[in-house]
C-alpha cells in the first residue's frame, strides 16, 4: 500500500509504502513472561511490517537536509522504539528518499474475549 501522511498543521506531506502481515499461530511456550507476566494465551500472532519511505513534498525551504524517520514501538509495556532513518536528501522542499524497505518483525499473544455473566 502506499499512502500520504500530512496531519492538521503539517508543513509539508510524506510519501510511503507500506504492507502488514499478521499470521496467527499456536504460542509455543507460555507466553506469561516479564513483557506480559499475567497473559498466558493458547494462540499468538507474529506481525511483520515492512516500511520504506519513498518522498515528501511542500517541505519549507530552509537549510535543512531533510531524511526520514520510522519508530516502531512493538508493545505498551517497553519504554523504548526501534529506530530507522534514512539518508540526509539534497533537495530541500521536494526530496525523494526511495530508501530501504525496513522490515520489523514481533510475536504477540492473541487474548481471548471474556464476557461477563448476567449481561445477555
Amino acid at each position: 500500500k502506499q499512502a500520504i501522511a500530512a496531519g492538521p498543521g503539517a508543513i509539508g506531506a510524506v510519501n510511503f509504502a507500506y504492507s502488514v502481515v499478521r499470521t496467527p499461530h499456536p504460542c509455543e511456550d507460555s507466553t506469561a513472561d516479564a513483557e506480559h507476566p499475567t497473559v498466558d494465551a493458547k494462540m499468538c500472532v507474529d506481525i511483520i511490517l515492512s516500511f520504506q519511505c519513498l518522498s515528501a513534498e511542500g517541505l519549507p525551504s530552509e537549510n535543512r537536509r531533510p531524511f526520514c524517520k520510522l519508530n516502531v514501538k512493538k508493545d505498551a509495556e517497553t519504554l523504548g522504539v526501534e529506530k530507522h532513518k534514512t539518508a540526509a536528501a539534497s533537495d530541500y522542499t521536494d526530496p525523494e528518499f526511495n530508501g530501504d524497505v525496513w522490515t520489523v518483525q514481533w510475536t504477540e499473544p492473541l487474548i481471548e474475549p471474556v464476557l461477563e455473566s448476567g449481561n445477555a
